[in-house]
């Protein structure tokens, strides 16, 4: 009549491959990269520039200093940039040089000739230089 069942045995828990963990994983890192990128909100991608006065210090973050001339400045008549687009600068490093309007090139380059000629007559009087030293050449035999 009535028919015994055999009780049944528990069934095994299933078990996650690594499969599917590694799927799981993705997919929360996505959620999470998603969620940043929607709500964090972007750094601004360009800058404002405002016509305005600085002194000879300046105390901040960071100063960009780029080709463009927003206005013009009494008393300078030109500007030679030294740092490259993007070279980062460090504390006391050059980023540009500022000429005044009594700056001239001509008197530049003729100042560097005079140092070059007086460069060139100090080498010739050391090389005609004849007068015998006995005591220097005493003290560099003793040296050797």
């Amino acid at each position: 009549m009535y028919r015994e069942t055999p009780p049944m045995a528990p069934q095994p828990r299933k078990k996650l491959h690594a499969v599917q963990i590694v799927i799981i994983v993705v997919a929360v890192l996505f959620a999470l990269w998603y969620l940043y990128k929607t709500l964090v909100p972007a750094a601004t991608p360009y800058a404002t520039i405002q016509a305005g006065t600085l002194g000879a210090r300046y105390s901040g973050d960071v100063l960009i200093v780029r080709d463009e001339t927003p206005y013009d400045a009494e008393g300078v008549s030109s500007i030679e940039y030294v740092a490259e687009e993007g070279k980062v600068a460090r504390n006391r490093s050059t980023i540009c040089n500022v000429f005044s309007t009594g700056y001239s090139t001509k008197e530049t380059t003729a100042l560097q000739n005079y140092r070059d000629q007086i460069k060139q007559y100090q080498l010739q009087l050391i090389g005609e230089e004849t007068t015998y030293d006995a005591r220097m050449e005493r003290l560099d035999s003793d040296v050797l």
